[in-house]
């Protein structure tokens, strides 16, 4: 999905860069924060301006790639829902592959929570303590209208119209 989402910037920039690009989220539990991060910095190269739209759910990495748009709109009950980095260690490792591992991670964090942290006008810690304040599990989900209050999205929209080019040129 990041191939395909990132050579359609590529494309649209290269057919009129002063047009907008929209990005529509139906509904994602998210994926691969290379690949989200990838995304993101299509998203930031772009010199036509990247719109991201949530219809009803974005988490994860969805989540961060909604909230560090540059413009953003999600339905009055799209939820969007953020947590620390993830992940599931396949096979076994020893206790020094287990730090590396774990070092690793936070490497990643502080390139995608802390951006987004800065949005919210709080530390990544902070961040992070409010995530587990929510939920125990650390999994902060929000509809869009608190999600709007928190800076996760710059617009709640009551309806979308899309008449653009929906077919892969």
């Amino acid at each position: 999905t990041a191939d395909f989402i990132t050579s359609r910037i590529q494309y649209w920039n290269n057919k009129d860069r002063t047009l907008p690009i929209f990005i529509v989220i139906d509904s994602s539990p998210g994926g691969s924060v290379m690949a989200g991060y990838r995304l993101l910095k299509a998203m930031e190269s772009s010199e036509a301006p990247v719109h991201v739209v949530v219809k009803s759910f974005a988490a994860s990495m969805a989540a961060g790639i909604t909230t560090l748009a540059e413009e953003s709109y999600a339905y009055p009950n799209a939820i969007i829902l953020h947590h620390q980095i993830s992940s599931v260690m396949m096979g076994q490792l020893n206790l020094t592959q287990q730090k590396e591992f774990h070092k690793e991670s936070e490497r990643w964090w502080v390139r995608l929570g802390t951006p987004v942290a800065e949005k919210m006008g709080i530390t990544a810690d902070e961040f992070i303590q409010r995530m587990y304040a929510k939920n125990t599990g650390g999994d902060w989900s929000e509809f869009a209208t608190e999600a709007k209050n928190l800076k996760w999205v710059n617009h709640v929209v009551q309806g979308i119209d899309e008449t653009s080019i929906i077919k892969d040129p």
